[in-house]
């Protein structure tokens, strides 16, 4: 046992790069002599180390600062804290907030908490902020340094910064302007001085990472211009808040070396971007203009190094991708209202970033469930996952002039957006350009250097949809990467198909974190039961992905995605092939798998059903899928001799039978596995159809070989070889198109 461990421990640090080890070593050594305790000083924030970091002669108090923040003639925040002329929501006089910003403000008025989750957790007295949220215990009000953020004992770390993060002093903020309940303010000036009374500087779990710090600086900073028009938040309270942000930014900004050492993802967009934040706030800060030039720095250089040329995010997860947006738009917002500049390149990223978002979009208007998903976002201000990729999307279209990203063609604003653009979309944003732009938008789309194919018969909430990858490994950063290559995700008619695993935690001992990120969990194919790369621990991988060739076409009449890979080359010299065809009218997806190497071996073909369907078995190898009483899709296996069915729902010893919707939860679904054993090359065939009636059927013809499958009556005759697909249209006349 003892050997396993460090045969794990030599691979993990064989796969590091020299410079993080070394940086790691460094600290670690640091930390044992004391020396980082000493760059890190815990002791209560005080007035005078406050007013000693300030320009000389900008105040004489903390309370005098409080006043002269206020009273600065631009305060240079995205909007107008002052003016009653935009509140970037519905305002009542009804004092009682009926939508879901005013219902989760009244569960924080009444110290009710669940994130992530985790059960609620309620508070008689005083709020306890170290509390775990996921059992009864708290976290150690230690040093930073001394704390070991993955005790099984203490559950999920996550859970309880996320609630750290004070999205809910936001809703309090949010629910005030609605309403000018003075109750709201109230419980935000009450919850930040018993905050500030139980993380002194450098103290507890919060001070143990720059980005819980950051998120944190910007969660306060927009509560802070939320609650200013009250007369109930005094200058007592601004001065508490403006003594403690300091700390927390200049704990970053000490510790930024760290993290662009040991965690250049991200994190380090996320502390650089929320330093910058905090510096252009507040320029009365003798150290702010050095901050601030350091923290751009790390942001350009990060566009380069962090986004891939087609756009996407490197760590090829959606929700980080929509995260690392959000730190680069807040910075690139308020840069253009402090009248700075901001580089083109970074510009056109941003813009490729978008038009990601714009490509991969569902039709329910949520991003995929793809690699990790934790729910984190910069700003506290949308409801919903689909509010706020609406919110970046409108950001965007009125940054780059790109109307074809409003979806669904409405031209209202998300009340996200309105904050952050300082009120609703520009007038050159009207319905008639909407429309008009996403009539020329494209369907099916290619992001070659991400690894992500999306087919699409449009953008409405009925269309069709699958998203397919062959992505390469974001070695040494594939922390929050899956085991996935080849899978697809599929809607038909705009209801899921087939879903991906999801998340569920990051740090738990239940067995799920690897049981949803391994090969089993996705939409793909298992050889001898083992992973395209091996877990280790919660975030590492002991070996690599290794994508190959991927080619993609479409028509007027179909598209094609032909992609391989060598994961199991070098363990089992097994190579895998998936091809998916899409015949769009009638619609018909036709899923090949074909495997080549020597020896025998066992294969098994996952398909993981959408939560939400009901799976009804209706002949050996045909499946109708539905969805309360709607049709959902059926699915027809193309049987061979010696092939196994076999249909397992939410398995507790088959974990991967599970799904994970959101961070924290948990639900059973349906998983159909075929499964096989054969000695050299094999392949095998699979169709879905959307069910458009309960008459209808697919009509993939038993008598034809597995190499070739003839589709709905005869229209289009699909033939595949070692090396190409080729679809003929009618049943046996003309030539093949090859492409």
């Amino acid at each position: 046992m003892k050997s396993d461990r460090l045969f794990r421990l030599f691979r993990e640090v064989r796969l590091r790069r020299p410079a993080d080890i070394g940086y790691r070593l460094y600290r670690s050594a640091m930390s044992k002599v004391g020396l980082l305790h000493r760059q890190f000083p815990a002791h209560p924030a005080t007035d005078e180390e406050f007013l000693a970091a300030l320009k000389p002669g900008i105040a004489e108090s903390v309370d005098d600062f409080a006043v002269h923040f206020d009273r600065r003639r631009d305060h240079g925040f995205y909007f107008d804290s002052h003016s009653d002329s935009f509140s970037g929501c519905t305002t009542t006089n009804s004092g009682h907030l009926e939508n879901s910003v005013g219902k989760y403000a009244e569960s924080v008025l009444q110290r009710r908490f669940s994130f992530l989750g985790s059960p609620e957790v309620s508070f008689s007295n005083e709020i306890d902020w170290h509390h775990c949220l996921n059992n009864s215990h708290s976290w150690p009000k230690l040093h930073w340094l001394d704390i070991n953020i993955n005790q099984p004992d203490l559950g999920d770390i996550k859970s309880c910064w996320e609630w750290n993060r004070h999205g809910c002093f936001v809703a309090l903020g949010r629910a005030f302007r609605q309403t000018r309940d003075s109750r709201f303010v109230d419980a935000f000036t009450e919850m930040l001085g018993s905050w500030c009374d139980q993380n002194p500087p450098e103290i507890g779990i919060h001070y143990a990472s720059n980005l819980e710090l950051g998120l944190r600086i910007i969660a306060w900073l927009w509560t802070h211009h939320l609650v200013s028009p009250s007369s109930r938040y005094t200058a007592a309270h601004r001065s508490r808040l403006h003594l403690n942000l300091y700390y927390m930014a200049r704990h970053i900004a000490n510790n930024l070396s760290y993290t662009a050492f040991t965690g250049r993802n991200n994190h380090l967009v996320g502390d650089a971007s929320c330093l910058a934040v905090y510096c252009l706030m507040y320029p009365e800060v003798e150290s702010s203009e050095r901050w601030l030039s350091d923290s751009l720095n790390v942001l350009w250089e990060s566009v380069d190094e962090q986004i891939l040329p087609d756009g996407m995010h490197f760590e090829l997860s959606f929700g980080y991708h929509q995260f690392v947006l959000e730190f680069y738009l807040q910075v690139v917002l308020l840069l253009r209202r402090h009248e700075r500049p901001v580089p083109e390149s970074v510009m056109s990223k941003l813009e490729q970033m978008c038009d990601v978002l714009a490509a991969v979009i569902q039709p329910n208007g949520e991003m995929p469930n793809f690699n990790d998903v934790d729910e984190g976002s910069v700003w506290a201000l949308h409801d919903s996952p689909a509010e706020r990729t609406r919110s970046l999307l409108e950001i965007g279209a009125e940054l780059f002039g790109r109307t074809d990203w409003l979806r669904g063609g409405e031209a209202s604003t998300t009340e996200q957006a309105q904050w952050l653009l300082g009120g609703p979309l520009g007038r050159s944003v009207t319905l008639d350009t909407v429309l008009t732009d996403q009539q020329a938008m494209r369907g099916s789309t290619a992001f070659a250097d991400s690894g992500l194919y999306v087919m699409r018969s449009g953008f409405d909430k009925a269309s069709h949809y699958a998203l397919m990858n062959n992505h390469p490994d974001p070695f040494p950063n594939s922390g929050h990467n899956h085991a996935s290559l080849l899978q697809i995700i599929l809607w038909c008619g705009g209801v899921p198909v087939l879903s991906d695993g999801g998340t569920y935690r990051y740090n738990s001992d239940d067995g799920f974190r690897n049981a949803l990120r391994g090969t089993h969990a996705h939409n793909t194919l298992v050889v001898d039961g083992r992973d395209q790369a091996v877990p280790s621990r919660n975030f590492g991988w002991l070996s690599k992905l290794r994508p190959t060739r991927t080619r993609f076409w479409e028509t007027d009449q179909y598209a094609v995605f032909d992609g391989c890979h060598d994961s199991y080359m070098r363990p089992l010299g097994v190579r895998h092939r998936r091809t998916i065809i899409w015949v769009k009218e009638p619609c018909l997806w036709i899923v090949r798998d074909e495997v080549t190497g020597s020896g025998t071996h066992r294969f098994e073909q996952m398909w993981h059903f959408s939560s939400a369907q009901r799976v009804h078995r209706l002949g050996y190898g045909e499946f109708r899928l539905e969805t309360g009483n709607d049709l959902g899709a059926e699915v027809q296996v193309i049987l061979q001799e010696g092939d196994e069915i076999d249909l397992v729902v939410g398995d507790s010893q088959r974990q991967w039978s599970w799904e994970s919707p959101r961070y924290g939860e948990l639900r059973p679904r349906t998983s159909l596995v075929r499964r096989w054993e054969s000695t050299g090359p094999s392949s095998r065939v699979v169709a879905i159809a959307p069910g458009i009636d309960r008459e209808s059927s697919i009509q993939v013809y038993r008598d034809v070989s597995v190499d070739e499958a003839e589709v709905l009556n005869g229209r289009f005759r699909i033939r595949f070889d070692r090396y190409d697909v080729s679809i003929e249209p009618g049943s046996h006349s003309g030539n093949a198109s090859k492409f």
